[in-house]
């Protein structure tokens, strides 16, 4: 089965409303990419971090984004429409502006790829002179 990742761009005030109204149409689970929360979790007071891996820095300088993914058949579809039409009422009531820009960009994703893609991140490794750690 083929998957549509949506990307919804917006701002930190309106990732909670959002994902509110996204869970009333049926969407389930998504994935938030902030800066602010990245800003919160660098400055933890708790946190004693002695390294974190290049790719996370990016993340205090992206756009506020919420992802989910909607299965490539009609009931997707229509979800799909229905997310954009949700969009298009949160634009219209957002008279401050404080919800950015609230666009969805589309992209197409194939079952193959998730189930496979991980692969790459996990290689057998050696413990000592006799051990290997190798993922099934």
């Amino acid at each position: 089965m083929n998957w549509t990742q949506v990307d919804i761009y917006t701002a930190t005030a309106a990732v909670e409303p959002l994902t509110l109204q996204l869970e009333d149409l049926g969407i389930r689970g998504c994935a938030v990419r902030d800066a602010q929360d990245f800003q919160e979790f660098l400055t933890q007071k708790d946190g004693k971090w002695d390294y974190l891996e290049d790719g996370l820095m990016d993340l205090a300088q992206c756009e506020t984004c919420v992802t989910v993914y909607l299965p490539e058949n009609a009931q997707g579809a229509e979800t799909l429409t229905a997310v954009q039409a949700l969009l298009g009422q949160m634009r219209a009531n957002d008279t401050a502006h404080t919800y950015g820009r609230l666009k969805a960009v589309c992209s197409g994703i194939r079952e193959e790829d998730w189930a496979n893609n991980w692969k790459q991140y996990f290689k057998p490794f050696p413990i000592g002179k006799k051990l290997y750690i190798k993922p099934s």
